[in-house]
């Protein structure tokens, strides 16, 4: 032998590398496998069929790669039953796939104790993914060209609110669809992806995201990446270099003070500083604290609340002022636009603790006798005097003939409404919308992004077996009467759509309605007669009759004056520190985690360009 390189293609084979079981002649010395154990503890393969065979395999302890995978289409490490405690070693070949959707390089689904090193993972929708899995490690890995480089998720860090997510609510809780585990998960289970080591890896080019890590994970460092979502203890966490640059980033911590001597912490951002964590005010954390008012000692949770004075003292997200109810959804959001066949709650504060009280559903404006009116609700207050309870279950719009309806708190239980009994009736309670803009599968939807495709769904309507037209207006007061179109002019913004109804009164079909939306806010207005004027009939069905339809956001528009500019930026890292609700955000959300610096990287990227 001499000292020359026998394979110049692969960095880990030279003279004097470490022989390993692997078929290969690692150090150069014209021997395979010499003086080492190639036997059930150490297993190699060549493709990602065989690679899961012997990751599955119980007597395989340590999993080498032993060439390039190319072009390959679907998952190639399929989350193989046995693949806890083991060691997957790629020696920097190459698993490469096709970009197809739900394709991972590695995917690990409730797994534990395993190692995967000296990968380089490309052209995946994900690279390498764990799901519930705990101390695993992900070590010296290189990840470019996917859409998500190394993704870490948990069944807890999934949500009902985002969009696409598909979900189940229940008494025992909400219930998501993971995509991982092919069925609907409970989002407060146990189940944790924590303790994992994300370290030495490079990320680069990936298309959303380099590492997205969720709150669980805590030994992460000494990475190569641009883009990184990471929300561990409340602060941001940067790559310890960047994709172009050798130099070493700073860190960036946003802390939490305790500036009025209260003893509580604030929950919104007291300010930030660069370097490690010693670069932290003293009196202050990096973990968010529940003082709403950090600049006033007499502000914290469990303080004395003063009743009406327009003020939270106790950080509770209420101002006592006496009795109040409303129509919500299960979590006491206020909610007053129900559509057909969707379940409507009320909530209600500041009543007797564990008291019986009959909530009764009336139409608008009708509160002389309730008891000719027989929805009715028996509920009893909690220990504070607040309650949430589901009070019609799947109302259709055309059930009682009625477009606006009141709430009214009967606590002396005797079918009469009285003076100081609490009422939700301004403007009204809630209305039931037989027809609503929606997603491609009929969802409700009321927020679209520019050039979004927006769809239309409806149930309950008063007409059966027959095609109506649907308009999309403006949301501008339009008077019964009007034509939709005369002499040339029309008030609607895109070509009429035909809906066909089925004989209960329901689209046979959700209807693709407007492919290119513009920003902008509207209301769809079905033509139930197909005369072309808006009649009162028309204007009690169409989609959220008193408040707008839908919205279509332009993306980056924090301050919604449809300019992009610096001045969207400044409302961006407002919303970042919880100073100031901003519009669009869900638009503009480019790694799908919340409005971050990311977001605002991307926006500063488009201003100066």
């Amino acid at each position: 032998t001499d000292d020359t390189d026998c394979n110049d293609n692969n960095n880990t084979i030279h003279p004097g590398a470490t022989e390993i079981c692997n078929g290969v002649d690692d150090n150069c010395n014209g021997e395979v496998d010499e003086g080492i154990n190639c036997g059930q503890d150490t297993c190699s393969c060549s493709n990602c069929m065989e690679c899961n065979e012997k990751l599955n395999n119980v007597s395989c302890f340590i999993v080498t790669l032993t060439s390039n995978i190319l072009n390959y289409s679907g998952t190639c490490i399929n989350n193989p039953s046995n693949f806890t405690n083991k060691i997957f070693d790629c020696h920097r070949y190459t698993i490469e796939g096709n970009k197809t959707k739900d394709s991972y390089g590695i995917l690990l689904s409730k797994k534990s104790n395993s190692t995967i090193r000296n990968c380089i993972i490309t052209d995946f929708d994900y690279g390498i993914y764990l799901y519930a899995s705990l101390e695993n490690k992900i070590i010296n890995n290189t990840l470019n060209s996917n859409n998500y480089g190394i993704y870490v998720s948990s069944p807890s860090s999934l949500s009902c609110s985002g969009y696409g997510y598909v979900c189940i609510h229940s008494s025992y809780g909400d219930y998501v669809y993971s995509v991982i585990e092919k069925k609907f998960v409970l989002i407060s289970s146990g189940e944790q992806s924590s303790n994992n080591e994300i370290s030495n890896n490079s990320a680069c080019e990936n298309e959303i995201s380099d590492i997205s890590l969720n709150n669980e994970n805590e030994n992460f460092g000494n990475n190569i990446c641009d883009k990184i979502s990471n929300n561990s203890n409340n602060n941001l966490v940067f790559c310890s270099k960047n994709c172009s640059s050798s130099e070493l980033q700073k860190m960036l911590f946003l802390y939490y003070c305790d500036d009025d001597g209260d003893s509580y912490f604030s929950k919104f951002i007291s300010g930030y500083c660069f370097g490690d964590d010693s670069c932290i005010p003293i009196n202050c954390s990096l973990d968010r604290g529940n003082d709403c008012n950090d600049g006033n000692s007499s502000i914290h949770p469990g303080a004395e609340e003063i009743i009406c004075n327009g003020i939270d003292e106790d950080c509770d997200n209420f101002d006592k002022c006496g009795k109040r109810i409303w129509s919500s959804d299960k979590y006491m959001h206020e909610k007053n636009t129900f559509y057909s066949y969707e379940d409507v709650y009320v909530s209600g504060t500041g009543f007797d603790a564990n008291r019986e009280i009959e909530i009764y559903i009336i139409p608008h404006k009708n509160s002389i006798n309730l008891s000719d009116f027989k929805i009715k609700k028996n509920i009893t207050t909690d220990e504070n005097g607040n309650f949430v309870s589901l009070l019609w279950n799947l109302p259709a719009w055309n059930e009682l003939s009625v477009m606006h309806y009141d709430i009214i708190a009967d606590e002396n239980l005797d079918g009469i409404y009285e003076s100081g009994e609490a009422i939700d009736a301004s403007p009204f309670g809630f209305s039931v919308d037989p027809v609503w803009a929606s997603d491609e599968n009929g969802n409700p939807k009321e927020t679209f992004c520019e050039n979004e495709a927006i769809y239309v769904y409806g149930k309950g309507l008063p007409v059966k077996n027959k095609n109506i037209t649907l308009y999309f207006v403006p949301y501008v007061k339009i008077s019964p009467g009007s034509k939709f179109c005369y002499r040339g002019e029309c008030i609607n913004v895109t070509h009429p759509v035909k809906a066909e109804i089925d004989e209960n009164g329901n689209f046979r079909n959700v209807v693709l309605g407007w492919g290119n939306a513009k920003p902008g806010e509207y209301n769809v207005v079905p033509d139930l007669n197909n005369n072309g004027i808006f009649d009162e009939l028309n204007n009690k069905a169409m989609d959220d009759s008193y408040f707008t339809g839908f919205g279509v956001e332009k993306k980056f528009d924090f301050d919604n004056n449809r300019v992009i500019d610096i001045f969207d930026a400044v409302a961006a890292l407002e919303n970042l520190s919880e100073e100031k609700i901003i519009c669009n955000n869900r638009c503009s959300d480019v790694n799908d985690n919340g409005i971050d610096l990311q977001d605002i990287f991307y926006l500063m990227e488009r201003i100066t360009n």
